[in-house]
């Protein structure tokens, strides 16, 4: 389904890198579910999101409204997973970028129809020693490490995201940098592995099967109004 067709969420979409990754998605969707937990803020980012060309805008803190998206971008501070097995449709493709992660291990284990890719990885053009072991491959870094090692090598010596707004303006000029200096996408990785092509075909062809015998889903209330979405 194309994406100007598909149903997108953004979890956390109150922070600073929600707001922005929801405005960038605006005029590429028509319908959008905005996830969080203050109504109050969650109303401003829709009128931002509306005003860039998305018509259909949904405000919740309910999880089960997740199960409507084809694709979820989520990005909270939540100290433990808040998106479990039964919170994603079939076919879901999941991008998430907060550390630690918001995606449960469960979804790997559970639901093999589902992509969750992980965000914010970043191939740094050249070797970089971090003097500590993140577990990282050789040449990665987190995209925070990747804008601040791009805007050195830009001779900009400054506070460039720091707070609580991030603009699109800001975004497509650290775009612009970093593809100046050699910084790339990290590739598709997955619950700290790297994800190939055979992997992503294998997920659309379970995502399309209609046997539901295979997915193991455990329901739990508590997660489905979470108070720790931000």
């Amino acid at each position: 389904t194309p994406l100007k067709e598909s149903p997108v969420a953004v979890v956390g979409a109150t922070g600073a890198i929600g707001s922005v990754c929801a405005q960038m998605l605006a005029g590429q969707t028509n319908k959008m579910i905005l996830v969080g937990r203050r109504q109050d803020k969650l109303g401003e980012v829709a009128a931002r999101v509306r005003q860039a060309g998305c018509n259909q805008v949904t405000i919740t803190a309910n999880m089960n409204q997740l199960a409507q998206a084809h694709f979820i971008i989520t990005v909270t501070s939540a100290v433990e997973a808040i998106i479990e097995p039964q919170h994603l449709r079939r076919g879901a493709v999941v991008c998430d970028v907060a550390r630690p992660r918001d995606v449960s291990q469960q979804v790997a284990e559970q639901r093999p129809d589902v992509l969750v890719i992980e965000g914010g990885m970043v191939k740094v053009p050249g070797r970089v020693d971090f003097g500590f072991d993140f577990g990282l491959p050789p040449q990665m870094a987190y995209a925070c490490m990747a804008e601040t090692m791009a805007l050195t090598l830009n001779q900009q010596y400054e506070s460039y995201t720091l707070g609580k707004e991030v603009t699109l303006s800001q975004v497509q000029t650290i775009d612009k940098i970093a593809e100046r200096h050699g910084f790339r996408l990290g590739g598709f990785r997955s619950f700290e592995r790297a994800i190939t092509d055979e992997e992503i075909a294998r997920i659309k062809v379970l995502s399309l099967s209609p046997n539901d015998n295979q997915l193991s889903i455990t329901m739990d209330p508590s997660k489905h109004f979470d108070p720790a979405v931000l």
